[in-house]
């Protein structure tokens, strides 16, 4: 059996199967040795089929580096609370299971909903978020719950874009990052913005 340690039994079957691209039959056991070092990180540890050669050092790293962000304080939690105000939000990550490879990603959602700084009234949009991840990716529960935080924000629809941007490229810093912001239309003009990450880029969408 080839092996690949974890520092909790947290690190789901669901995980590991990202990790390696595949479903695997392994069993999660007690790490022994740490009877003797209880203060050893590598508490459980994975057994896998021989089967699987490709599995090397390399994802045994990958594997802890999972441990310190598998445990999400909003997925799996029922009990949350929506985050009063931007400034409250949390935007949690999770390892890129595929750091080798450019990939996009899309994430959008129809029930945007901010406040118009010079009237109090609603502005309702659709955001769309695409990027290229580097080594972390954005947990989509936590991005829900932080964009729901903008119905108390007054801002520019301008403005949005620009701050979810700043905000996602310090949680996750992506290689490449749009955010694009379509909003229903005041006074017969509808409001189009997108922010880009490098700047000189163009999402392309």
């Amino acid at each position: 059996m080839k092996s690949v340690f974890t520092q909790n039994k947290r690190t789901t079957r669901h995980t590991l199967n990202t990790l390696l691209g595949c479903e695997t039959t392994g069993r999660l056991i007690f790490n022994p040795s740490t009877r003797s070092y209880p203060n050893r990180r590598n508490r459980w540890i994975w057994e896998l089929p021989r089967n699987l050669a490709w599995v090397d050092h390399r994802l045994s790293r990958q594997a802890l580096f999972m441990d310190k962000n598998d445990e999400f304080d909003l997925l799996g939690n029922s009990n949350n609370e929506l985050p009063a105000s931007r400034a409250e939000a949390k935007i949690e990550s999770f390892p890129n299971p595929s750091p080798g490879r450019d990939y996009w990603i899309d994430l959008s959602t129809n029930e945007f909903t901010s406040l118009c700084p010079v009237t109090g009234q609603p502005d309702f949009g659709r955001i769309t978020i695409r990027y290229i991840p580097d080594e972390a990716c954005i947990e989509t529960k936590s991005l829900k719950f932080y964009l729901n935080a903008y119905r108390n924000e007054t801002c520019f629809n301008e403005t949005v874009v620009n701050w979810i941007l700043d905000d996602l490229l310090k949680a996750c810093s992506p290689k490449k990052m749009s955010v694009r912001g379509k909003f229903a239309s005041r006074g017969g003009i509808r409001v189009t913005a997108e922010a880009c990450y490098p700047e000189d880029d163009e999402s392309g969408s």
